[in-house]
């Protein structure tokens, strides 16, 4: 990452009268830090896999929260999405459909279908009257009076059949039936819903306001999901504060609130004013910001974030 290295020079002449007795006079800790933003330097990934259809921004460029910054090719997930929807606009047809109930030219053919099937019950009733006294002076075989018999009892199954057909045609759906399709709409609605945003997922959004420090994707370039491919880094640099690497032997000299100034390494001039916001309470070696090579590698040090008051030259991370 790039970085603008810094020497802060942190004074205590705001709290000699905590100093040691031997120390009376003005003193100050001179030791090394970097310029970071306090929100960090984010690497946007996408939320998807897929190709780099557009990049929207261009290094240095400030971004709004929410602003689109890169469009990938989402074919599939369009797909998807008119999938859906043709799915819930069925659902939808066949709800509407059922609430409607039969229409006038529905119940008459259930009826006229009854009818039919009672006429031709009413003819096989009567063979069957004739077959029986026929059968009596052995005129027609047994075979022949038992077909007849079993012909009269499925068309009077058939006709039950029509009949309770009829009655329901006449009365329109039931409310079970129209709470099922309701359901199966709302699930509809629900797969629609889902595409959608998967398909939305196209859009790499800006996920606060910031500067986009850079960018490590262009158009055509492909992005995964299993190894996370960041588009972009991206910075709120409007709000900008010190790390500050002290000594493990001076961090009894320090505290909250302590004032000092910072500048450029090999020079006086104070850039800018600082104040001790927080200590980290953790030690660790000396390695981050220290560019003395020689500095012992066994040196502990803490970390020290220090608020910038004011600064008269340009800060960047």
């Amino acid at each position: 990452m790039n970085r603008w290295w810094i020497v802060a020079l942190i004074l205590i002449s705001s709290v000699m009268n905590q100093a040691p007795a031997e120390s009376q006079s003005e003193w100050r800790l001179v030791y090394t830090g970097r310029v970071e933003a306090v929100g960090g330097e984010v690497d946007v990934v996408p939320q998807m896999a897929g190709t780099i259809q557009e990049v929207r921004v261009i290094e240095g460029q400030k971004v709004t929260p929410g602003e689109i910054i890169s469009v990938l090719d989402a074919k599939t997930e369009k797909a998807q999405v008119e999938l859906a929807e043709a799915n819930f606009n069925l659902a939808n047809a066949k709800l509407m459909r059922i609430k409607a109930g039969p229409g006038n030219e529905e119940i008459k053919e259930s009826y006229l279908q009854r009818q039919s099937c009672e006429a031709e019950l009413s003819m096989v009733l009567w063979d069957l009257s004739r077959f029986k006294k026929l059968r009596i002076q052995n005129a027609v075989s047994e075979k022949e009076l038992k077909e007849c018999e079993h012909k009269a009892e499925s068309l009077q199954k058939k006709v039950d059949s029509l009949q309770k057909r009829y009655e329901a045609t006449k009365r329109g759906a039931l409310p079970e039936e129209i709470a099922v399709a309701k359901s199966v709409v709302a699930a509809a609605e629900k797969e629609l819903d889902l595409a959608r945003v998967k398909y939305d997922y196209r859009h790499i959004r800006a996920p606060f306001a910031g500067t986009v420090l850079r960018l490590y994707r262009h158009v055509g370039d492909a992005v995964k999901l299993e190894n996370p491919t960041p588009i972009l880094q991206l910075a709120d640099t409007g709000n900008l504060r010190i790390r500050a690497e002290i000594d493990e032997a001076d961090v009894y000299r320090i505290k909250p609130g302590m004032e000092g100034f910072f500048s450029f390494p090999g020079s006086d001039r104070r850039l800018g004013k600082v104040v001790i916001k927080d200590i980290l309470p953790l030690f660790g070696p000396k390695r981050l910001f220290d560019p003395d090579s020689s500095a012992k590698v066994d040196t502990r040090t803490i970390q020290v974030l220090c608020d910038i008051q004011a600064n008269n030259y340009p800060l960047y991370c």
